[in-house]
């Protein structure tokens, strides 16, 4: 299975879409190794990195063929891991997530339609959230019996309240755009018809400014919680776990 991953350059921007339509964009571990090694070799020279998606889905999480063992006989083969190895695999995944944060560039995800779990994550991983005004968010890991272990968390808890945070991943409810924005979890609603010319307007507007200063204010306002990265290992290793047919 392929990464459904494509990227564009143009200038100083880089687009990484989000490519399977066919599955509303669910994620595999194909797609945090593509994410991850974009991350790894992404050029320091780029100032904005948009995330999106094709179609009407920005991504419905993980692929639940992956979930089944459908899809990659591999991810099964990890439960049966020593929790070291299990957590070290978490931690490669967390890795597709957190370079965005990591990177001088500033990083915006523009949302369309659905964003479940690992898609919920993906945005919230992205300095800045554009949501039309029919964007769906939601944690679905609770009802899977599991965490959001993709720095989700840890986003959730630097962008909103604890209250918020415990709300979203504990009922895994459908939260809609506007209610997101008065959270503080997105930065700019729009229509649909909108959305991608609001983003490109904003990628514009940074691009003429100063590079050096644009990445040292990110590095400044920036923040690392590698503690809340491994907690977030430890107890979805540990939920993994128990899902194994003893």
């Amino acid at each position: 299975m392929n990464s459904g991953i494509t990227t564009h350059i143009d200038g100083n921007r880089l687009d990484i879409v989000l490519e399977r339509e066919g599955r509303r964009n669910s994620q595999t571990e194909e797609t945090w190794i593509e994410l991850a090694r974009i991350g790894r070799e992404v050029a320091p020279d780029f100032q904005v990195i948009v995330i999106r998606a094709s179609g009407e889905s920005f991504s419905s999480g993980l692929d639940k063929d992956v979930f089944l063992g459908n899809a990659n006989p591999n991810f099964q083969q990890l439960l049966m891991k020593p929790d070291s190895e299990l957590e070290k695999s978490i931690s490669e995944f967390q890795e597709a997530f957190t370079w965005l944060r990591k990177s001088s560039a500033i990083s915006i995800a523009q949302v369309q339609g659905h964003a479940i779990g690992a898609g919920f994550q993906l945005a919230l991983a992205c300095d800045l959230r554009f949501a039309s005004e029919k964007a769906l968010f939601s944690m679905k890991e609770v009802q899977l019996g599991l965490v959001p272990d993709l720095s989700g968390t840890l986003r959730l808890l630097e962008l909103t309240n604890f209250s918020n945070a415990l709300d979203i991943c504990v009922t895994g409810r459908n939260v809609a755009a506007e209610e997101m924005l008065r959270m503080g979890l997105i930065n700019y609603l729009t229509s649909s018809e909108n959305l991608e010319e609001k983003v490109n307007l904003y990628v514009e507007s940074v691009l003429k400014l100063p590079p050096l200063a644009v990445s040292s204010i990110k590095q400044l306002l920036g923040k690392s919680h590698t503690d809340q990265l491994a907690a977030e290992r430890e107890h979805q290793a540990r939920l993994l776990r128990s899902l194994v047919p003893r």
